[in-house]
């Protein structure tokens, strides 16, 4: 059992390293194998195939369980506490984001293929994430802006500039995230959307 529980750890942290430096491509059995210098069905012995093994490892790295459980409020809080804690939510994505290579990956991933773990997880994600949106509901019933789009557009803005910043490594009207300047005026740009997001009727 305990050198079971060393293979699954030797496994998930080559994994690991080649997710963080390369994404998922090339990533297969035989090479995380030779990476740990087992046999070549190791992978499919220990995790029971790929899938679980990528799975392992995005429930070890993805932080959105971790903010979710730091941010937790109840139901009814002040207008003020909900509009501070999306401001601090979508910032903290935006920084830990751009500080994990490995989860911009996981990002892409399952926002550009269809999979049905990847979309599991995603699914999820939505799920832990609802009750926070929820709290939102009764302070923009009736408005003509839906706040749950604009937090849609913010998050899906934040992926792109990742994505460019990280692969193409140009800028983007001008902008370009991998300057410390630039990137402390598009975590600014996220609390000023919020706030003014509550402003408009």
């Amino acid at each position: 059992m305990r050198n079971n529980k060393n293979t699954r750890r030797k496994l998930l942290r080559a994994a690991k390293e080649h997710i963080n430096k390369y994404g998922f491509k090339g990533l297969n059995s035989n090479q995380l194998s030779i990476k740990v210098n087992m046999k070549h069905d190791v992978v499919q012995r220990v995790y029971q195939g790929m899938n679980n093994l990528i799975k392992a490892y995005i429930i070890s790295e993805d932080y959105w369980k971790e903010l979710f459980e730091q941010y937790t409020m109840p139901q009814d809080s002040a207008e003020q506490e909900v509009r501070q804690m999306f401001i601090d939510i979508l910032q903290a994505n935006f920084d830990k984001l751009f500080a994990h290579k490995g989860m911009q990956h996981v990002i892409w991933r399952q926002a550009g293929e269809n999979c049905t773990m990847m979309r599991r997880i995603s699914e999820a994600r939505e799920k832990d994430g609802a009750p926070f949106l929820a709290l939102t509901d009764k302070f923009f019933t009736g408005r003509k802006t839906d706040f749950r789009t604009v937090v849609m557009y913010v998050l899906g803005g934040t992926y792109y500039m990742m994505n460019h910043a990280s692969n193409n490594k140009s800028t983007i009207v001008g902008r370009d995230i991998n300057r410390p300047d630039h990137r402390n005026m598009a975590r600014k740009t996220i609390e000023e959307i919020i706030k003014k997001l509550w402003l408009i009727e």
